[in-house]
C-alpha cells in the first residue's frame, strides 16, 4: 500500500548512462511503525490539519480517495491486489479485521487523551510552532515556546506513555484496514482495469490465469478466489507470521525485501563477493575429490581384476566380501533403529512399540482437517448406506483405501499385514479388522487436532475449530489476553459456528502470562454473553463457604487467617521434617499433596522418598526432570542459567509413584503431569516400564530436552507432591497444602477450593496473610 514513486524505490546507483533505474517488481518491506512516514499521511498539514497533500483538484481526502483517484496511483509494486488478487484479498480481509479489533482500541484511549491534546495550555505552544496557523508570533518568544512544548511533551509521555503507544499502534491498524477497504473498492470498482493491472500473468495461478483472459466474466474471478481458498485450507505445513521484524518479515508474502540486480550497495557487494568465494572453493574442492575418487576406483578396479585371477572358481572356497565402512549418515541410521529397538521386551512389547512409533508422528500434517472431516462424511454415508445393511468386504476396505497412503500403512501394520500387501484376496479376507483399526486411526487424527487446537501459536490450527458443534474453554483465567483473541479468531475461522463456552473462575490462579482475557476489547457485553452460576453443587458446608468467598477476594485479616488455620496444621515451624511426612502419609494415605512452587514440591518429595523407603536400596538411580532439583533455582524461586541446570537423582523402587513431565506420545497417555506406578526397569536396555493411572503399560526412555539441548533425562519425577497449578479445576477427597512461599496470588484460595469442607485439609507451613493474596491485590 503505498503511494506512486514513493514505493517504487527499489533499486539505486549503478546502471548504464541514461538508463532509468530498474524498478521493483514486489511489495517493500516497511517495518513497523515506519510505515506511516513511507505514504501521504506525514505530508504538510494544511490549516485545517488534513494530513493528506492534496492537488487544487482534489480540496478533500474523500476525493482524493476516491475510487478512481486511487485506482490511478496504485500499480503492482505497490498493492498486493493488482500483484496477485487472491493473496491480496486475503491481506486486505486481514487488514479490515485489525481495524475491527483495534478500533474500540483507539477509541478508548484516545477519550482519556483527547482532553490532554486538546487543552489550551498544550495548544498554544503546538500551534505557536505550527507554521500552518495563521496566529501572532513574535520570533523573540520562539525558544521560550520551544522549550515549553518540549516539556510538555516529555511530561505527556511520562505520564500517558503507554496510552500514546496503544493509540497510535491502533491508529495504525484503522488506517491500514480502512485503507483497505478503500483500496477493495477500487480496484474491484472496474473488473478490465484491475485484471489489466496484473503483472507476470504466466506466474498467476490456471484459475486467475482463466479470470484475466475474460476479465468481464466475474464468475471466473469468484471460482479462482474460491480455489485459492480451499487450497489454504488444504496447506496445514504454511507458517505465515505476520507482524514479525527483521529477517523473520523476509519470509512473509506480504513484506519481501528483494535487493535490485544493479544493487551496490557495500553490504550487498561484499555478500556477492563472499558468495563467489565461497562457491569457486566449493567448485575446486568438488574438482579434487572426483579425482581422488576417479584414481581410488581405478586401484581398485585393477586390484579386484587381479584378485579374482588368483581366486578359485569354487563358491565354496570363495571369501566373504569385505564390507563396507558405513557413511556417517548410515550409522546414524542405525544408531537411531538401535534406540527404537530398545522399547522392545517380552511379551506385547512389538506392538507397544509400534503404537510408540505410530503416535510419534504428527498426524495433522499427514491428514489435514478438511480431509479428515470429508472422510468422516463418506464413511457415515457408507456405514448408513442400504438401511444399515451389514457392508460388504469390497466396501469396507474402500473405506480403508480412502485413507492418507501414510496412514493406510500404519493401519495394515496394526491389522497385522506387510505394508506391501496389496493382494484382493488378502485385503478382502481381513477386511473387518482393517476397518476396526480405520476407525481406530481416526480417532486417534481427531484427537490430535483436537490437542493441536490447544498449541495456539501454530498458524495450522486456525481452522481447527471447523466440524465442531461445541467447543468448552476451561479454566479460562489462566488464558493471556492474546490466548483469548486468538481462540476468538479460531472462533470466528468457523465462522462462529461451534457454541464457544468459556468457564472459570477470574479469581483464581492467573496464567504466567502479565495479561488477562478481560484485559482484550472483545471481553465486553456485545461480544459475550455473561452468566454468573450462583449454585454451589462441590460442598454444603455454609462455613466453608464464606471461608471460600472471603479469600476468593479479599486478604484475610489476622483474626480470620487464625480461625483458617486453627485445627488445621500439618507440622509445627514452616519446613517439614522426614517424621512429618511419614507421619501423614500413614495418617492420610489417599491425601493429595500440592505446593505452592516447585521447589516446595521437590522438598515433599523427597522427604516422602526417605520416609517410604529408609534403607531399602533403589533398583536403579535415574536422572530425573531437572525441575525437581532445588539447586536449580535461585532465592526467588525462578531457574538458574542453562549450563548450571543439573537431572534430578530419581531412585526408582518397584511400586513407587511418579509423574511423567513430558508431552511425548498422546495417543498413549503418555503426558505432562499423568501420574504412574512403577513396574520393572530393563537394565540391559536401559527402559523403565510404568503402569500409568488410566491403565496404560509405557516403557519410558531417555529424553533429550529441545529447550536445554545439554540435558539428556527420563521425563519423570516423584510423584507424591504436585503445585497448586496442576490441580486447579480438580476435586479431591483430602488435601495437605504446603504454601511455601508468600505473595502468590490466589494460591491459597485455590488451593482450599478443591475439597468439599472445612474437614478436608491441612495446611503446612508458618502461614501469613500474604499466603492468601487475592488476585485483586496483584
Amino acid at each position: 500500500m503505498g503511494r506512486r514513486g514513493i514505493a517504487k524505490g527499489g533499486s539505486k546507483g549503478a546502471g548504464k548512462a541514461g538508463e532509468q533505474p530498474k524498478e521493483s517488481q514486489y511489495v517493500k518491506r516497511v517495518d513497523l511503525y515506519k510505515f506511516l512516514g513511507k505514504w501521504m499521511l506525514r505530508s504538510y498539514p494544511d490549516e485545517r490539519g488534513r494530513p493528506l497533500m492534496l492537488g487544487a483538484k482534489k480540496s478533500t481526502a474523500q476525493a482524493a480517495l476516491e475510487p478512481e483517484a486511487l485506482r490511478a496511483i496504485l500499480d503492482a509494486d505497490c498493492c498486493e491486489l493488482l500483484r496477485r488478487p487472491t493473496m491480496g484479498l486475503n491481506l486486505a480481509a486481514a487488514s479490515i479485521d485489525c481495524a475491527a479489533l483495534l478500533g474500540p482500541v483507539l477509541q478508548e484511549k484516545m477519550d482519556s487523551l483527547l482532553p490532554k491534546v486538546t487543552s489550551a495550555t498544550f495548544l498554544d505552544k503546538v500551534q505557536f510552532l505550527n507554521l500552518a496557523r495563521n496566529v501572532d508570533r513574535n520570533p523573540e518568544d520562539v525558544p521560550e515556546q520551544c522549550k515549553s512544548l518540549l516539556k510538555k511533551v516529555k511530561h505527556l509521555v511520562r505520564d500517558h506513555g503507554e496510552d500514546l503507544a496503544a493509540a497510535a499502534e491502533a491508529a495504525a491498524g484503522v488506517f491500514l484496514g480502512l485503507m483497505s477497504i478503500l483500496e477493495v473498492a477500487a480496484v474491484s470498482k472496474d473488473m478490465r482495469a484491475w485484471a489489466k493491472g496484473v503483472p507476470e500473468r504466466r506466474k498467476q495461478s490456471k484459475h486467475l490465469q482463466a479470470w484475466l483472459q475474460d476479465p468481464d466474466d466475474e464468475d471466473k474471478f469468484l471460482a479462482a478466489v474460491a480455489k485459492a481458498v480451499k487450497e489454504d485450507n488444504k496447506n496445514t505445513t504454511r507458517a505465515r507470521r505476520f507482524g514479525e521484524f527483521e529477517m523473520q518479515a523476509e519470509d512473509t508474502s506480504s513484506s519481501l525485501t528483494l535487493l535490485s540486480s544493479q544493487d551496490d550497495s557495500p553490504s550487498s557487494s561484499v555478500l556477492r563477493a563472499s558468495k563467489k568465494k565461497r562457491g569457486k572453493g566449493k567448485k575446486q574442492t568438488k574438482a579434487k575429490t572426483s579425482k581422488k575418487a576417479k584414481k581410488s576406483k581405478q586401484r581398485k578396479e585393477a586390484s579386484s581384476s587381479q584378485d579374482a585371477a588368483s581366486q578359485p572358481s569354487s563358491r565354496e572356497t570363495e571369501p566373504a566380501p569385505k564390507k563396507r565402512r558405513p557413511s556417517a549418515r548410515a550409522s546414524g541410521s542405525k544408531v537411531k533403529k538401535a534406540r527404537v529397538g530398545i522399547s522392545v521386551e517380552s511379551e506385547s512389547a512389538d506392538s507397544e512399540q509400534l503404537q510408540g512409533q505410530l503416535a510419534g508422528k504428527d498426524l495433522c500434517k499427514t491428514w489435514s482437517l478438511s480431509e479428515l472431516q470429508a472422510f468422516e462424511e463418506m464413511a457415515a454415508q457408507q456405514v448408513t448406506a442400504a438401511d444399515n445393511a451389514v457392508l460388504e468386504a469390497e466396501q469396507r476396505l474402500a473405506v480403508s483405501k480412502a485413507l492418507p497412503a501414510e496412514l493406510r500403512r500404519m493401519v495394515w501394520e496394526r491389522a497385522g499385514l506387510l505394508p506391501s500387501t496389496e493382494n484382493e484376496e488378502v485385503l478382502k479376507a481381513n477386511a473387518e479388522r482393517l476397518v476396526k483399526h480405520t476407525f481406530q486411526m481416526v480417532k486417534e487424527v481427531r484427537l490430535a487436532w483436537v490437542q493441536a487446537a490447544v498449541q495456539l501459536w501454530q498458524p495450522e490450527v486456525m481452522y481447527a475449530m471447523h466440524g465442531f458443534a461445541l467447543v468448552i474453554v476451561d479454566e479460562f483465567s489462566q488464558l493471556s489476553q492474546e490466548q483469548f483473541e486468538r481462540i476468538l479468531h479460531m472462533w470466528g475461522a468457523a465462522d462462529n459456528f461451534p457454541a464457544l463456552i468459556f468457564a472459570g473462575d477470574k479469581y483464581q490462579l492467573p496464567g504466567i502470562e502479565p495479561t488477562r482475557p478481560w484485559d482484550s476489547p472483545a471481553w465486553k457485553p456485545d461480544t459475550l454473553y455473561f452468566l454468573e452460576l450462583t449454585e454451589v453443587w462441590r460442598t454444603t458446608d455454609k462455613s466453608f463457604l464464606e471461608m471460600l468467598d472471603l479469600l476468593r477476594t479479599c486478604m484475610p485479616t489476622s483474626r480470620e487467617l487464625q480461625k483458617i488455620c486453627r485445627g488445621h496444621k500439618a507440622w509445627v515451624g514452616q519446613d517439614p521434617s522426614v517424621a512429618d511426612v511419614k507421619r501423614l502419609l500413614r495418617d492420610h494415605p489417599r491425601a493429595v499433596w500440592v505446593a505452592a512452587t516447585k521447589r516446595g514440591v521437590a522438598q515433599i518429595n523427597q522427604l516422602a522418598l526417605e520416609a517410604l523407603h529408609p534403607r531399602a536400596e533403589p533398583v536403579v538411580t535415574l536422572p530425573g526432570a531437572f525441575e525437581d532439583n532445588p539447586d536449580n533455582y535461585k532465592k526467588d524461586g525462578t531457574l538458574v542459567d542453562d549450563q548450571h541446570l543439573v537431572t534430578t537423582d530419581v531412585p526408582i523402587h518397584q511400586g513407587l509413584k511418579l509423574y511423567l513431565t513430558r508431552n511425548v506420545r498422546k495417543a498413549d497417555d503418555y503426558v505432562n503431569g499423568m501420574q504412574c506406578k512403577v513396574l520393572s526397569f530393563d537394565m540391559e536396555r536401559k527402559i523403565l516400564w510404568v503402569r500409568t493411572e488410566t491403565g496404560k503399560r509405557l516403557p519410558i526412555t531417555p529424553w533429550h530436552d529441545p529447550d536445554h539441548s545439554k540435558l539428556v533425562y527420563y521425563p519423570i519425577r516423584l510423584g507424591f507432591c504436585t503445585t497448586v497449578h496442576k490441580v486447579q479445576g480438580d476435586e479431591f477427597d483430602f488435601i495437605i497444602v504446603y504454601l511455601d512461599t508468600a505473595g502468590m496470588p490466589a494460591v491459597g484460595y485455590t488451593a482450599l477450593s478443591r475439597v468439599r469442607n472445612a474437614r478436608s485439609y491441612l495446611l503446612g507451613g508458618m502461614l501469613t496473610r500474604e499466603h492468601f493474596t487475592p488476585v485483586t491485590l496483584r
